[in-house]
């Protein structure tokens, strides 16, 4: 049985459905609208226009109802798309995204804003990383505009912070002129300095210590140009930024320049097994590979698996040897599994990632420690 928050919710969907059916027959409205260059009015209801501020405005001060209002600046045409949208209450995939976020801000309907967000959102998540590859096309050139669109149009609010974070995720697919000079220098400063602009190729691999120096370099380069700004100022900032990473300053501070890579053990459901008896204990506390390695300075760019070859008809995993990789240097170091083995118990098998990739996280079903 449908609840009575239920019933309610259908209730009003089925009023709203059938008051936009009273607005497409031109039935029972209250408001008449005139537009520029167009003789044929758009009549509509109040309780709809009341959601826009401007039109709630121009009612405020009208006599009625009925009401009648001029808009001489928005042709009939936009007009009825925002009220498509009101009565609807959702966008048309037909329509482009910036239209609907001009008519959001001249006639101020909040409601249209926080829809084109979402849909935004939408966007940038089902595409990815790719926006920086040359296959990008059109969508890549749709979400420029949209970017381009919010930060000249937007000098605060929701949709204007999450322009500037998607530029903070992927700088490098709006490194023209014309989009950089959109980031404010404070705002440009801001991001370099708390190290929050992200590095990485159209796969998604992210590039950590002396990569990402090198990459950020370009892009202030590129700032710099497009700003006709002398570069040395932010690329002491990089700098700067990269000296206290390395010298070991908290990993919160830096968040894109640091990894937090570790291989650990839960005692929960690993120990130690006996090697001639069926009996085993809990690890004291989680087993941890890091103590030596500090994620701000080495990521894990590799490891060995050790897989028992019989016990009790099966093969269970016994243990790693981690391979860490100093992101400043490149030097790599082994940590290697420290229970004496006997080579011909096991197999192992090695895995490896690209270089400037990292291992963030790896899940074990099931496994002794032999």
């Amino acid at each position: 049985m449908p609840t009575g928050r239920q019933v309610s919710l259908y209730h009003i969907r089925q009023l709203h459905a059938k008051l936009y059916e009273f607005y497409k027959a031109e039935q029972m409205t209250d408001v008449t609208i005139t537009c520029a260059a167009d003789s044929t009015p758009v009549r509509t209801h109040a309780f709809v226009c009341a959601t826009s501020g401007y039109l709630a405005d121009l009612l405020a001060g009208a006599s009625g109802p009925p009401y009648v209002l001029a808009l001489p600046s928005m042709g009939a045409d936009r007009l009825r798309v925002l009220l498509d949208f009101l009565y609807s209450a959702s966008l048309d995939p037909t329509i482009s995204l910036t239209t609907y976020l001009q008519l959001a801000s001249e006639l101020k309907v909040p409601l249209l804003l926080e829809a084109c967000q979402h849909a935004l959102n939408q966007k940038i998540q089902t595409f990815g990383f790719n926006l920086e590859s040359v296959d990008a096309g059109t969508t890549a050139d749709d979400i420029r505009t949209i970017y381009a669109f919010i930060l000249t149009y937007f000098s605060e609010g929701k949709l204007r912070e999450q322009m500037i974070n998607f530029f903070a995720a992927h700088p490098f697919a709006f490194t023209s002129a014309e989009c950089l000079r959109l980031i404010p220098v404070d705002v440009f400063t801001r991001l370099l300095e708390e190290g929050c602009l992200l590095m990485c190729d159209p796969e998604g691999v992210v590039s950590l210590g002396r990569q990402y120096g090198e990459q950020c370099s370009k892009l202030v380069e590129l700032y710099s140009q497009a700003h006709d700004l002398e570069a040395s100022p932010f690329q002491a900032a990089l700098q700067s930024l990269l000296q206290s990473a390395e010298r070991r300053t908290p990993a919160a501070i830096c968040t894109l320049l640091s990894s937090s890579d570790s291989v650990f053990v839960g005692r929960d459901s690993y120990g130690y097994h006996s090697r001639y008896a069926y009996e085993y204990s809990l690890i004291s506390s989680r087993t941890v590979t890091y103590e030596k390695f500090p994620a701000h300075s080495w990521k894990i760019s590799g490891l060995r698996a050790y897989v028992a070859l019989s016990w009790d008809n099966i093969r269970p995993l016994a243990g790693f040897d981690v391979t860490y990789e100093n992101i400043w240097t490149g030097e790599t170091q082994e940590v290697l599994w420290d229970v004496d083995r006997d080579a011909e118990q096991y197999t192992s098998e090695y895995f490896s990632v690209p270089p400037g990739d990292v291992i963030e996280d790896m899940h074990i079903r099931h496994g002794w420690l032999i």
